[in-house]
């Protein structure tokens, strides 16, 4: 029951103000799910316009039932839909970059005109907005056409070691043990077009011509995805390295440590009240809980990494009610707007 689904969950409660600009600055979201239907239907309606468009790719190991709940879901919707290709998922796998492009391919491909975006986000499930969508246009406007993608020099030895030599999957067939990558000692070949490998996030934010150039206008994306193939995490390298390309679309060449993506905190450097006791690590990245809710309220970024609701459901609903106060237009003294901020590279 469609519905009720959108009832339950709050798409588009009719108390939210709507304005002219986000009717004519279309996003597009790029979203991978494992399990847990719940947590992307809460992600799904803390993001959901329907100005936007939005690409949901699945992991083939997930459970039929998540597969056939999230296409359920993509039904409610007219913007809403289910990548064409769905991939295996490994950690550190180059699997999680094909999962990203089939969905960007896909987004690039939809056709109804009136959701021909301008800005392409990917997240994953257990994400969520710091940021109305209003809030959301703005920053994208601000940058002024170019793309956001981190990229520090202080992460170039983390890249060589992932890159200098070869990485095999292992257990890539057997149910019973967890596929990883391995090292091996076998020494990896240079990088295609003499490119500089880069250390970056797999998650950014991409213009519509910089997706349109690396899915069908240059050689060089295709040859360094085959390049990544036998390397770690190429999901982590594959977007700075094109975007330091001097042909690409948005990009800029050159070092950006600086990034109003996502709000992550690392193990190395954690406020452990914030965390979640014994599930406090999840691939070394925090799992935030309710305390850390008013830091929140300060954080330039757009979004936050991670929350997971089988732990503390109560933070994602009081961070949806914090978003939901803003997108009604109201107590603008205690909850204000944030206002956009310019990169460094453009000031």
């Amino acid at each position: 029951n469609c519905t009720e689904f959108r009832r339950k969950y709050r798409f588009m409660l009719p108390e939210y103000q709507v304005h002219e600009e986000e009717k004519n600055f279309t996003l597009a979201y790029s979203i991978l799910a494992h399990d847990r239907i719940q947590q992307l239907a809460l992600l799904l309606s803390a993001i959901y316009t329907p100005y936007n468009v939005y690409c949901l790719h699945i992991d083939a190991k997930s459970a039929p039932a998540t597969k056939l709940a999230a296409t359920a879901i993509s039904e409610c919707f007219d913007n809403v839909f289910m990548a064409t290709r769905m991939e295996r998922v490994i950690y550190a796998h180059v699997s999680r970059l094909e999962a990203d492009l089939n969905c960007f391919k896909d987004l690039l491909d939809f056709q109804p005109q009136q959701y021909r975006w301008k800005y392409l986000i990917n997240l994953c499930g257990q994400v969520r907005p710091l940021r109305t969508n209003m809030e959301i246009i703005e920053q994208m406007k601000h940058l002024k056409n170019t793309n956001l993608i981190l990229g520090c020099k202080a992460h170039d030895k983390l890249t060589l070691r992932r890159t200098q030599v070869v990485y095999r999957l292992e257990n890539a067939t057997d149910p019973s043990q967890p596929a990883k990558m391995r090292e091996t000692d076998i020494e990896h070949p240079p990088p295609p077009y003499n490119m500089t490998i880069n250390k970056s996030l797999a998650y950014n934010f991409f213009t519509r011509d910089f997706i349109d150039w690396v899915i069908y206008k240059t050689n060089k994306s295709k040859a360094l995805l085959e390049w990544s193939r036998d390397t770690y995490s190429p999901d982590e390298q594959y977007w700075m390295t094109l975007n330091n390309e001097p042909d690409a679309p948005g990009g800029k060449p050159g070092f950006q440590c600086w990034t109003l993506v996502r709000y992550i905190k690392w193990m190395y450097k954690v406020d452990q009240k914030e965390c979640l006791g014994e599930h406090l690590i999840n691939h070394g990245i925090c799992v935030f809980n309710t305390s850390a809710l008013f830091s929140f309220t300060k954080r330039n970024e757009l979004f936050v990494n991670k929350l997971d609701i089988r732990y503390d459901v109560d933070v994602v609903h009081c961070l949806r009610s914090w978003l939901d106060e803003r997108r009604r237009g109201g107590n603008k003294e205690g909850n204000p707007r944030r206002e956009p901020l310019l990169p460094p590279w453009l000031s």
